[in-house]
């Protein structure tokens, strides 16, 4: 079991996107460690983004507007949601 906290705003808009994909949350993020452990860096680039970008990542970093959810609460919320 794996437990995250999650920007709740992000969660719901990149869940939209994954569900358009017919992705699950959980396939998504799977996929993301498997690139990530491929090439071993990050599957998109890192700069200097926007101000908004930076402030997420810093809240992040501080726990700061998370939601904590664990990857069975993220499974059970998309099943519901598939419906």
């Amino acid at each position: 079991m794996l437990s995250i906290n999650l920007n709740e705003e992000h969660t719901k808009k990149a869940t939209l996107v994954f569900n358009d994909l017919g992705l699950s949350i959980s396939e998504a993020i799977n996929m993301f460690l498997a690139q990530v452990t491929l090439d071993k860096s990050l599957p998109f680039d890192i700069h200097q983004g926007k101000k908004a970008t930076i402030q997420a990542f810093k809240d992040a970093q501080n726990n700061i507007n998370l939601e904590h959810t664990s990857l069975e609460e993220m499974i059970e919320e998309h099943k519901l949601s598939s419906c």
